[in-house]
């Protein structure tokens, strides 16, 4: 990363206040968005729910509503997830883009819905998009759930720091 670090530049924008995404967008006029922004912690989203949903549908919407009102033609790469399968079969595996969408929570519904605006908008507005289902991915961000947050908590217990490996509830199959 450091030998790209003098080629990134980051803007500041509140992606749930259109007016702010019009700043942004007329200010950079970008030739490609990876849209990522997404309450993406799905325990949260039973705790939240509304929240959640209203977060990741807002922000998509006004995302696509300001490229549509400027007349941009940048490329949308917009991350979903493979939440928006729901519960897949052993024998489902491993799922193809074509298996029947059954999100089962409102995050993963969230997710869905991101990803009909996004056809939405390329169909109705011709803003070019492709959509992706991410799997389960780690990253240095993302130090609070998935397997990173065992790995934390293993490294704070070899090191003296913590006595007890927490978790929420486990499923396995």
């Amino acid at each position: 990363m450091e030998n790209i670090k003098d080629k990134i530049q980051t803007f500041d924008c509140d992606l749930n206040d259109l007016g702010s995404v019009i700043r942004s967008l007329k200010n950079i006029k970008p030739d490609i968005i990876y849209n990522m922004a997404a309450m993406a912690n799905v325990h949260s989203c039973f705790l939240n729910p509304i929240s959640v949903i209203q977060n990741n549908i807002n922000t998509t919407l006004n995302l696509y509503e300001a490229i549509r009102i400027l007349e941009l033609n940048p490329l949308v790469v917009h991350i979903s997830t493979s939440e928006v399968y729901g519960s897949v079969l052993k024998e489902d595996c491993p799922i193809k883009e074509t298996h029947q969408l059954k999100p089962v929570n409102p995050y993963s519904v969230s997710k869905l819905t991101q990803e009909m605006l996004a056809f939405s908008y390329f169909t109705s507005f011709k803003i070019k998009t492709v959509i992706t289902r991410s799997f389960t991915y780690l990253c240095p961000r993302r130090t609070d759930i998935f397997t990173s947050s065992f790995v934390k908590q293993i490294v704070e217990i070899e090191k003296k720091k913590r006595d007890i490996l927490k978790h929420r509830k486990l499923k396995f199959n």
